[in-house]
């Protein structure tokens, strides 16, 4: 991208031209341009001049990595990708401890280009607790592979009257930690969860009656947890 070399008014930079060849040749009208060239999410910005009767020729060289992202569940393959979600941070933080996100909704296998450096990965599965934090290291002309195993479980709930009897419909769930931290709050007859390993209570709500319930996640786990009205 070809930006004039003066700010406009607005303190923005005009676009002059998008280019998409790796080696373009372009005439330009005398003068100081400012020229970005993005590869993936890897980028460099220069400042350059052009003056009349004298050809230049500009090297951008980026120090550009790829990250591939994986996911396993016990060390075994995800076949529900669509649960699988990885967030790429900065391995700065501000002040208050957060971190600028730098590209969310990533899909697994798929090559991520980005500028070398160090950067800070979430990968969360399912819509609950099972989520991992790493640190991964970009370098310049080589492909990283990072892969992440989840150590969690999926869990169905149901209310029931008696063992193995019906589930009970228009339910309320609420699930929480070892430590009384609310972990998931949904609804259903069947609601089904991804938890990371540990020990649980749940809590069901059935119009003004509560019925409550524990169970332990195991890695690798695809459990059904009753609660029965008592």
């Amino acid at each position: 991208r070809i930006f004039a070399g003066r700010a406009e008014s607005d303190g923005n930079y005009r676009l002059l031209k998008t280019l998409r060849d790796a080696r373009p040749t372009i005439e330009l009208k005398p003068g100081e341009y400012l020229v970005n060239i993005a590869y993936g999410r890897a980028n460099l910005t220069r400042k350059i001049g052009v003056w009349p009767e004298k050809p230049a020729n500009e090297d951008f060289v980026v120090n550009a990595g790829g990250l591939r992202l994986t996911a396993t569940l016990a060390r075994t393959s995800i076949t529900q990708e669509h649960l699988l979600k990885f967030e790429i941070f900065s391995d700065t933080q501000d002040q208050s401890g957060n971190r600028q996100k730098i590209l969310a909704d990533l899909r697994p296998g798929v090559v991520m280009r980005l500028n070398s450096g160090v950067y800070h990965i979430v990968s969360t599965y399912g819509d609950a607790n099972s989520s991992i934090a790493t640190d991964v290291v970009i370098e310049p002309g080589k492909i990283t592979e990072a892969g992440i195993d989840h150590d969690a479980g999926k869990v169905t709930f149901k209310l029931v009257q008696r063992s193995g009897g019906e589930a009970v419909a228009d339910t309320r769930w609420t699930i929480y930690n070892a430590g009384g931290d609310v972990i998931k709050e949904s609804a259903g007859a069947f609601p089904t969860h991804i938890l990371a390993a540990g020990d649980y209570r749940v809590a069901a709500q059935h119009g003004e009656r509560q019925f409550a319930g524990a169970f332990t996640v195991a890695s690798g786990d695809s459990k059904l947890v009753e609660v029965l009205m008592q």
